[in-house]
């Protein structure tokens, strides 16, 4: 990804007013039309522009939650030579995205607390999209990152054990 399309995307989402959709509920049904449905990139890609701009992305919660996501990221890099501490945040993300379901279900009850909108349904279109995928994503690179480290443990242990049965043989 450029600067030039991450600056566009986020003029468009985060600093914009909201564009005028049919609602957010038509969104999730035309995307849920298109996951069931033999499509292309030519048609899934006017009904994902829809659904983005369905979201108001200026709410202070969603705002809230795209900066955690950022810090898991960053954290995740910096962390990336310490074991424990990535093992631990592996864990973690596991571990709320296996509740995914049932906090859609509460927020989904509760959403007038806190959002201008009802966006959480009852399949979880949405959290899955804007909660669980970046989750998945820091996890899966979390997972690259400990079994690289492994395997870079493994690596270093080899030659060791090279030099130790080479002396026990002669």
């Amino acid at each position: 990804i450029n600067a030039e399309y991450m600056g566009h995307f986020l003029s468009v989402y985060f600093f914009s007013p909201p564009r005028p959709c049919r609602g957010m509920e038509d969104a999730l049904y035309s995307l849920r039309v298109l996951a069931t449905s033999n499509t292309t990139a030519n048609s899934v890609l006017p009904a994902l522009s829809a659904y983005l701009q369905a979201i108001d992305w200026r709410e202070p919660w969603l705002r809230a939650l795209v900066t955690v996501h950022v810090m898991l990221l960053v954290l995740t890099v910096r962390t990336r030579n310490n074991d424990k501490i990535q093992m631990f945040m592996f864990l973690s993300l596991l571990v709320l995205i296996l509740w995914t379901s049932s906090l859609n279900q509460l927020l989904g009850r509760h959403w007038q607390l806190f959002a201008a909108q009802p966006y959480f349904d009852p399949r979880g279109v949405f959290i899955s999209g804007v909660f669980s995928t970046p989750l998945l994503v820091i996890a899966f690179l979390l997972l690259v990152n400990i079994m690289a480290n492994t395997a870079n443990i493994f690596l270093g242990m080899r030659p060791a054990y090279q030099l130790n049965n080479t002396s026990t043989a002669v």
